[in-house]
This record gives C-alpha cells, structure tokens and sequence, in this order.
C-alpha cells in the first residue's frame, strides 16, 4: 500500500429495480458481481480513496508492484429498490409490482444469495431512504439532474406533460440509497456511472455544508470483463439488451425454460457470413453470441473459435442454446422451487431489513444531528 491505513472492513451497497426475472445482460453485467462479492467478502482494488472506520480518516490504497490491493469487506448490503420503480412510465401498480417483487426477490435467491451471505430488504420497508433523499434534494441542482444521461434518454421521446418528476430526482434518491449505509463500494453497470459521480458530488457537498465527512464518497465497482457491460439484445445489437424491448425474444431470462431460451437463441440476428468468429464491428451479432459465451463459460474467443471451427452460424446458435440450458438449469430449478413461498420470500425481506434498519437509523440520526434538527451533539 502506497499509504498505510488499517482498513477493517468496506462494505458494499447495490441496488435492483424489481422488473420481474433478471436477463443476461442484468446477471452478467451486475448480480453474478453480487454473488461472488457475498460468498468470497474479498475484493482486489487499484488504487482508491475509501474510510478507516478505525481512524475515521480516508486514505488511499495503492496497489503494490502494479498488482491489485486485496480489501475484506462486511456483509453485502442489496437493496430491491421499488420506490424508484414508481418513476418508471410504463409500471402497473399493484398486484404486477408486487409480482414483480417476488419475481426479484426469488431471482436473487436462485443465483445464490442468502440470509447468511448478505442483507436483502425492500426499500419501501425502510423510510429512512426517503427522509434522506428530501435532504439530499438540497445539495444538488435541478440544471445538473436535467443533464444527467439516462433522464434524457428516457424523456427523448416523451412531451414534457408527460415526464414525472420522480424520474428526474431518480439519481437523487439512489445516492440516499447508497449513503445511508455507508458504501465504499457499489456494483453497477456501464449505464450507471454517472450517477455514482453524481453521489460522489452530493456527499462531497454535504459534508461541506456541515464540516464533516459523514459521507463517504463511494467508488463504482465493474464486473472484471469489459464484455459482461456490453451485452447487447438478440434481435438489434446495436441496442442494450433491455427488459423494455417490446419484442421479448430481444433478451433472455435467467430462468426461461429450454424451449424459450433455444427458441431466442435460434432467432438471434447474425449476418449470412457462416463462420463463427468475433468481430464486433462488423459482426456485431455473432460477436454479442460470442460475449454471452466467453461470460458463460469463461472460454477466451480464440478458445471458443477453435473448438468450433467449421460448424455455421446456424448450428452455432444451438449449441450455445445447450451451453446456456445448462448452466442456468440450477438457477431455473432454485426459483421454481421458492418462487411460490410467498411468506418465505416476505420473511427474507424482513430478514434483511431488520438487519439494514439500525444502520439506517444511526444515519439519520448523524444527519439530524448535523442540519440541527436534532440537539446538537458531540459527533
């Protein structure tokens, strides 16, 4: 380490919107990250700034010889964020969302997250999100939330009548999301970037504001392949793979059935070049198939390439449909099993909610005690 600094343990928050059943580009650009940080509690890091609960001071970790510092960090903290789902034009209220919940809830619990692993809870539960965004709301400007990328992708399209305000104030909400714990560190997607800069800045602010350093300034943590951020969908590549995506057999699920999974990948747009071989630009079809291979499997491309040579486009797809069968086959049996335990899936909720809830409070209370709502005392 560039600076000596006796780190305990960082901790990591993320959070998921509850659309129902997670697609490959959700599993492998960010929840396969969230298994594996909540079974192994350890991360290689390059350099970065995060907090010594010890000293209450920040410092910077700098790898040794070129070589990734390793940080042990606390229980996982992940978050189904349904309070931000309001923000979204299309959702159905009621029974749909709340589907949608268990849909998530149970997706999560199949790729191997459990009570003991990490903190799972519905921030609905949790009031303490919403008090802090109302705070929060005032160290950041309405022009800088307009400018934010995702807002104006998603109002491109739409008349002004019809943009709500929470989807402006989206990012805002999710730096109380990830403030109110404390994360040093957040697992995202490519997409989210720019709102992990925009926490930065809002915490930055704050602590100004009141001469502390409450919040911490979280860093954005990638998936270690740059290939898992750029799954694309089946049927346009040059587009995301999105849940949105009027044509359903754009993405695939992490639990759809081997007939609907082979089915997709049969229909997946490719070109009339028969070879399989990765070239993003001009192949940006097979090149995509390629990808969700590589992340499947962890074959390399020149691996995957040779084993097989010789073989079209056409029959490519069906075995990469067997590959896929496969290994998402545990994933698809774990849901089917608890997706109907309703009280299960409600008692896991509460499970991590009790957990998440003193950390929250303690927060607030930091936050009160700062504005001045509180009276004033030793911090």
């Amino acid at each position: 380490m560039g600076a000596q600094c006796a780190i305990t343990l960082a901790r990591v928050f993320s959070g998921i919107q509850p659309s129902g059943v997670p697609h490959l580009g959700n599993y492998f650009g960010a929840l396969s990250q969230w298994t594996r940080l909540a079974k192994e509690r350890k991360l290689a890091v390059t350099e970065c700034s995060i907090h010594d609960e010890r000293n209450s001071q920040r410092c910077t970790v700098k790898p040794d010889n070129n070589r990734p510092t390793l940080i042990e960090f606390d229980t996982p903290i992940y978050c189904i964020v349904d309070v931000h789902a309001y923000s979204s034009p299309t959702i159905k209220y009621g029974t749909q969302l709340y589907n949608n919940i268990l849909d998530t809830t149970a997706s999560l619990l199949a790729i191997g997250l459990t009570t003991k692993n990490c903190i799972l809870f519905r921030q609905s539960d949790l009031l303490e999100h919403n008090y802090l965004d109302n705070v929060l709301h005032n160290f950041i400007t309405t022009q800088r939330l307009s400018r934010m990328n995702q807002y104006k992708e998603k109002t491109s399209n739409t008349s002004s009548r019809g943009v709500s305000n929470g989807l402006l104030t989206y990012p805002v909400l999710q730096a109380a999301d990830i403030l109110l714990y404390g994360a040093n560190f957040v697992p995202i997607g490519a997409d989210q970037t720019q709102h992990i800069e925009l926490t930065r800045d809002i915490a930055r602010n704050f602590n100004k504001a009141v001469v502390s350093d409450v919040f911490k300034e979280p860093q954005p943590l990638f998936n270690n392949s740059e290939h898992a951020r750029r799954i694309r969908s089946l049927r346009e590549p040059a587009k995301k793979m999105s849940k949105s995506d009027p044509n359903k057999k754009a993405f695939i699920e992490i639990v759809d059935e081997p007939d609907v999974l082979r089915e997709k990948v049969k229909k997946a747009m490719t070109d009339n070049i028969s070879d399989v071989y990765f070239d993003a630009d001009a192949r940006p079809g097979v090149s995509n198939l390629l990808r969700i291979h590589h992340l499947a499997t962890g074959q390399s491309f020149s691996e995957i390439q040779a084993q097989f040579a010789g073989i079209t486009s056409a029959q490519y797809k069906l075995l990469l449909a067997d590959i896929l069968i496969e290994k998402f086959k545990p994933v698809r049996e774990e849901f089917k099993r608890v997706r109907n335990e309703h009280d299960y899936l409600e008692s896991v909720l509460k499970h991590g909610h009790d957990q998440a809830k003193p950390m929250a409070v303690e927060m607030v209370m930091r936050v009160k005690n700062l504005l001045g709502s509180n009276r004033v005392v030793d911090m």
